[in-house]
């Protein structure tokens, strides 16, 4: 696994009722994970608030993604089809690409080539 991208997630220890339904799957981790992780949260997701979403984010050694007032983020709140949650996958993959073999065997940079600038 190169990445994890935790979107809403739900604190299965949380107080209210639709929580309890969920305890069996806690507790939530509190521990770095091996690879580099991104929590997206929203300010106002009934499953999870926001501060505990900074914990885990803290815990887990993760990026934070405050999406705002946006409910829990699911299809029911207007997240279908989602291309944002596509784009901080992508970002992540980005971050975590590897060279391939052939470059570490040959030392070569594994730096992405650039176009050359226009008229230089």
């Amino acid at each position: 696994m190169r990445g994890a991208v935790l979107v809403a997630p739900a604190d299965p220890l949380a107080g209210s009722e639709d929580c309890k339904r969920i305890r069996r799957f806690g507790p939530l981790p509190e521990r770095a994970l091996d690879v580099p992780a991104v929590v997206v949260a929203s300010r106002n997701d009934p499953w999870m608030s926001f501060g505990r979403c900074q914990d885990l984010a803290d815990d887990l050694g993760a990026d934070l993604i405050d999406l705002g007032h946006a409910g829990h983020i699911n299809v029911a709140s207007g997240f279908g089809p989602w291309p944002g949650g596509k784009v901080i996958r992508d970002r992540l993959l980005d971050r975590t690409a590897r060279p391939s073999m052939l470059r570490r065997l040959l030392g070569q940079s594994t730096a992405p080539r650039r176009a050359p600038v226009a008229g230089a």
